[in-house]
Formats: structure tokens, C-alpha cells, sequence
């Protein structure tokens, strides 16, 4: 089930999430800092793979979550800087299972940060191996929740790198 508020609150069978932090209303053109990391919206929609180059030429990954405040952070910028329900993150899952693994290899997880899937999520899939972050549900209503699909398809993307001092 998933309920929305004034503050974006996403809850699922496997993790309830609040978002603590206002919508974005910065410069949607610039990199935002946000523990020991920056993250930039790309809005022009991309492949999984031709995003994951556009991050490398700015010196970035595509974005990594590891752990509860990164995805509410994530979350509340992304419904301030795009209109799109979809974009994606970096975090791809193995052909043969559901096992998902981070492009971004400087990133620790959280022991205890349960990954905000949509319920049925995710499906083994041989096809549909990339993380997709549906920020809004069809009625462009907050969602926060997290899906794979396939590879291919078109999306805008949160590109992450270690902050500049």
C-alpha cells in the first residue's frame, strides 16, 4: 500500500519510508551536496548505458542509495527538480536473480537499510536488470518506490559524485 502526504511518506510490506526534508527548490542546473556526495538531475532521457556515460564525462556514477536518508534525500529532490514519474539510478540486478549490485563500487550500504522495492518487486528477469526509481505513480501522485526494467528504455537520471572540498 502506498499513502501520501504533505511530506512525502512511501510504505510498502518491505520498508517504510519518511521523507524528512522539504521538496528541492534550488538550482536544478548544479550539482547539490549532500553527505560527502553531490547528485545533478539529467534531464534529458537516456539508455541505462548512455546515462552511466554521461555521468562518467561529469567524473560521476550514476546515483547509489545507501541507506534510508540518501533515498529520502533523493526522493524530495527528485519531485523538486523533474516532472517525470521515472528516472534511474545505479543499481543493476543480476541476470539470474534479484540480487541488486551498485555501479558505484565507493558506496557502503547500510546493514539495516531495507531497499524500498514496489510490492512484486523485483523479478527475476533476464531482460529487466536495471534499477528504476518511479518517483511518481501514473497520476503524478509522490511514490518513492524502487522497480527494475529494461535496460534500453529511455529515462532521465540522478548522476552522484564525492563532494568537492
Amino acid at each position: 500500500t502506498t499513502t501520501t502526504t504533505t511530506t512525502p511518506t512511501t510504505t510498502t510490506a518491505t520498508a517504510t519510508l519518511t521523507t524528512t526534508f522539504p521538496p528541492f527548490t534550488g538550482d536544478a542546473g548544479v550539482f547539490v551536496k549532500y553527505d560527502g556526495w553531490e547528485y545533478l538531475h539529467m534531464a534529458n532521457k537516456q539508455s541505462y548505458a548512455n546515462a552511466m556515460s554521461s555521468c562518467a564525462s561529469l567524473g560521476a556514477t550514476l546515483a547509489a542509495v545507501y541507506n534510508s536518508n540518501v533515498h529520502s534525500f533523493l526522493f524530495s529532490y527528485a519531485i523538486g527538480v523533474t516532472s517525470v514519474n521515472e528516472l534511474w539510478l545505479g543499481g543493476r540486478f543480476d541476470s539470474q536473480s534479484t540480487a541488486l549490485h551498485w555501479d558505484n563500487e565507493d558506496v557502503v550500504v547500510d546493514d539495516v537499510f531495507s531497499y524500498p522495492f514496489a510490492d512484486n518487486y523485483p523479478v527475476a528477469s533476464t531482460i529487466e536488470t536495471c534499477l528504476l526509481f518511479s518517483v511518481r505513480d501514473s497520476s503524478s501522485n509522490p511514490l518513492g518506490l524502487w522497480t527494475n526494467t529494461r535496460c534500453s528504455r529511455s529515462r532521465t537520471f540522478i548522476c552522484q559524485r564525492p563532494a568537492s572540498q
